[in-house]
């Protein structure tokens, strides 16, 4: 069901990325450097911290933004990238990888940047 409502939360929430400042122009930007600079803006502002311990939380865009200083889950990072790909057209999915005890990191890959895929 975590895989629902995070898609659902994308979706759902997807507005709330919407803007300038998060807008990628090809003409001006290689879609690479934009992803680049995508994932160092967010790493650089919004603090990493896992979830409590049997307690998933979901975050939408804004609530990520009003707890990046306290921190934030892998999902709630996805979240917020995705809504920003999403509100740019810039294909995307998600991927969930498991170390051998289930569930235990999710990231979003955008496929063709500079030929190569590239991971958020």
């Amino acid at each position: 069901g975590t895989m629902k409502a995070i898609q659902a939360t994308i979706y759902q929430y997807k507005n709330q990325t919407k803007g300038n400042w998060f807008e990628f122009d090809p003409d001006e930007l290689p879609l690479f450097e934009f992803v680049r600079w995508l994932w160092e803006w967010t790493r650089l502002e919004i603090k990493y911290r896992l979830d409590t311990p049997l307690k998933e939380e979901i975050r939408t865009p804004s609530r990520t933004w009003y707890d990046r200083r306290k921190g934030v889950d892998c999902e709630d990072y996805v979240i917020f990238v995705s809504t920003i790909l999403l509100n740019n057209r810039i294909p995307h999915s998600l991927r969930v990888a498991d170390y051998g005890t289930g569930w235990q990191h999710i990231y979003v890959v955008v496929p063709g940047a500079n030929k190569k895929e590239t991971e958020l």
